[in-house]
C-alpha cells in the first residue's frame, strides 16, 4: 500500500498469531490490509489449520464490516486469546470521516475461528484529523503508526490496546484503553 493510503506513506504490514487456546488449537492467523476494486484498503484474514504448511490457508476474508467505501483500514495488529479463543484484530480506520482522513482505532473480534466479525470503536475520541510531526528543517510532514497493538491481562483476560494520534497537538500521543470483547 506504498503512497496508496491518502496522506500515508505506507502500510504494507502483516501481522500473525498462533491459537494457544483450547478453540481452534494451533491455527495459523494471518492479517494484512489491502487496497480493493472499490478504491479502500480493507483488512483481510486468512487461517490455517494444518500449523501453517503451504496451500493449507483458507481463502481469505475480509474483517472490518463497514460497507466496502473509499475509506481506509491499514496496520492491522492481531492478538488471540489464549483461554477462550477470541481473535482481536485492531488497527486504523477512517470510515467515519467523508474526506478520509481524519482516523480512529477500531477492532474486530472473532468467536468462531474467524468465520465471523464484529466491530467497535477503541479511541474515544471520534475521528481524529490528520496530524504533523515537526521534522528537520522545520517542515511538517504527515505521520501516523508505530504504537498499535493489543494485549490481554491473563488475570482477566481483557483486552487492553495501545495506539498512538495527535489529537491534542503537532506530536503523537500513546493512548491506552482496557475494553471487554
Amino acid at each position: 500500500l506504498y503512497g496508496a493510503i491518502g496522506n500515508i506513506d505506507a502500510s504494507s504490514s502483516v501481522s500473525m498469531a498462533v491459537s494457544n487456546s483450547p478453540v481452534c488449537p494451533g491455527a495459523v492467523y494471518l492479517v494484512w490490509s489491502s487496497m480493493t476494486a472499490v478504491g479502500g484498503a480493507e483488512i483481510w484474514f486468512s487461517a490455517s489449520f494444518a500449523g501453517g504448511t503451504p496451500g493449507s490457508f483458507a481463502p481469505a476474508v475480509r474483517v472490518n464490516q463497514d460497507p466496502f467505501t473509499f475509506n481506509h483500514q491499514w496496520a492491522p495488529s492481531i492478538e488471540v486469546n489464549p483461554m477462550a479463543g477470541e481473535i482481536i484484530v485492531t488497527y486504523y480506520d477512517r470510515r467515519n470521516d467523508p474526506a478520509n482522513l481524519a482516523t480512529e482505532v477500531y477492532r474486530s473480534v472473532s468467536c468462531d475461528c474467524g468465520l465471523s466479525w464484529q466491530d467497535a470503536p477503541v479511541s474515544d475520541a471520534g475521528p481524529v484529523p490528520a496530524f504533523s510531526s515537526l521534522i528537520g528543517g522545520g517542515s511538517f510532514l504527515p505521520y501516523l503508526g508505530d504504537y498499535l497493538g493489543t494485549d490481554l491481562n491473563m488475570a482477566s483476560a481483557t483486552p487492553a490496546y495501545v495506539w498512538n494520534d495527535g489529537r491534542i497537538g503537532l506530536d503523537q500521543d500513546i493512548w491506552f484503553e482496557n475494553i471487554n470483547p
